[in-house]
């Protein structure tokens, strides 16, 4: 079972605690009513109802309802931003549809091209069709529109962060419906939020005999207020993203030497070796840059371990280790180590010493090395990695050191997530820069 199932099945695991939790409030809660609506009266002046059936959470307020029908604003200046708002909302409707239009055209034009490509070759080489993925798309065409399916084209972890931005941006959206119907001297009926499942929503409820008795004017500003509010926070957004904002907040853009842990699964191995906050500079002997950490995890290592850096070992004591881990038994302590001259010789040793020591003289031939010395290299098809190591910015350490990973270097990158960003204080949150990178993307 890979990552991807794990992170769906503690999903699933978690939406059933949560709802099974809801129930269990609902069904004891002291003031349950016979019905599934459950009346809170918070003041004599508000009301709040709470409703629950099956994985469906629904509550209303009229807290907020004085909020919106006390306000002293400029009716005309407001209804004139609000009337550019209609157009621009207008725009954007007829925009958003040539786009859908343009997109469902681009990808029915390219499944067709690719499926006919797939029937020639099958013609041939009597090979089974492979459909192309929606992955497939999104590389071999620039479509406008990009979707954003957790677990598919985005990492399922990001569902947290889609879940509080759809939260955040429907806010906004009612908010601006109030605030249209607040210029008309419409009330507002109530405010609430619902969670189906996991898609939570907000409303707010306008009495509908007031609004259909307005202007078809005074309509248009109250039906897409909440799209004009929707585009101005874009706008706020880009405007918010020019700002160096993780500066200000206190990290420091390390991407161009480095990549800093932000989280390690909790059952790798790695997670006691690499804490939170410190920062791996070196894969193997290759410089570790922030956007490069993916590409030399999934790189093969060299055939040719010649080209590469060995480690000087005196002659005599190599020639004593054992051979058997380099013919047929594998061992977990030890690895098989080749010296190349004067003649191929091949033995086990632990590679801590050398990979992980951080005195260990490193030698490209044995001439390196001096007398009654051999530079052995770990044989090729030992899975070792070497990552170089700085402790996190806080502890004002300097002294870097080496963890030596024995494995598949992909399940390095599937257990280990990186940023670019380090933060100078211990207390910073190590994954606010991701959380706001993504929410800004």
């Amino acid at each position: 079972m890979g990552p991807l199932a794990d992170e769906i099945k503690s999903l699933i695991v978690w939406t059933c605690v949560l709802w099974v939790c809801l129930h269990l409030v609902h069904r004891f809660s002291p003031r349950r009513s016979s019905r599934t609506v459950l009346p809170l009266a918070l003041t004599s002046a508000t009301r709040t109802e709470v409703s629950l059936q099956g994985v469906h959470l629904r509550v209303s307020t009229t807290a907020l309802n004085n909020y919106f029908s006390r306000r002293n604003v400029d009716r005309t200046k407001h209804r004139r931003i609000y009337d550019a708002g209609s157009v621009a909302g207008v725009l954007g409707l007829g925009t958003a549809l040539g786009l859908l239009v343009f997109t469902t055209f681009q990808m029915t034009m390219s499944h067709s091209s690719a499926h006919n490509t797939s029937a020639q070759l099958g013609k041939r080489d009597l090979s089974p069709e492979i459909p192309p993925s929606g992955s497939d798309y999104a590389r071999n065409y620039d479509t406008p529109l990009q979707l954003i399916i957790p677990g598919v084209t985005v990492p399922l972890a990001h569902l947290p962060i889609l879940l509080f931005t759809l939260l955040s941006s429907q806010v906004f959206h009612e908010a601006g419906h109030a605030f249209a119907a607040a210029i008309e001297s419409i009330p507002v009926l109530s405010t609430g939020a619902s969670l189906t499942l996991l898609i939570p929503s907000a409303f707010v409820s306008l009495p509908t005999a007031a609004v259909s008795a307005l202007p078809a004017r005074a309509r248009l500003r109250i039906a897409s207020a909440g799209a004009f509010h929707n585009l101005a926070l874009w706008l706020a957004l880009i405007v918010l993203a020019r700002v160096p904002l993780h500066a200000l907040l206190g990290y420091a853009d390390v991407g161009a030497w480095g990549a800093v842990v932000i989280a390690v699964e909790e059952r790798s191995p790695l997670q006691a070796h690499l804490p939170v906050g410190s920062v791996i500079t070196h894969v193997d002997d290759e410089p570790l840059t922030e956007p490069s950490w993916p590409t030399l995890l999934l790189q093969s290592p060299a055939s040719d371990m010649q080209d590469n850096l060995g480690w000087c070992a005196q002659r005599p004591w190599f020639e004593e280790q054992p051979a058997a881990c380099c013919a047929t038994t594998a061992s977990p302590e030890l690895a098989c180590f080749v010296a190349a001259e004067p003649a191929r010789m091949e033995r086990c040793a632990d590679p801590l010493p050398f990979l992980g020591g951080a005195d260990a003289r490193r030698c490209a031939s044995a001439a390196d090395c001096g007398a009654h010395h051999v530079c052995v290299h770990p044989r090729a098809d030992e899975a070792l990695v070497r990552l170089a190591v700085r402790p996190p910015p806080w502890t004002h350490d300097p002294a870097e050191r080496v963890v030596v990973w024995r494995g598949p270097r992909s399940e390095i990158l599937e257990e280990v997530e990186v940023s670019k960003w380090a933060p100078r204080w211990r207390y910073s949150p190590v994954t606010l820069p991701s959380i706001l990178d993504a929410i800004m993307g």
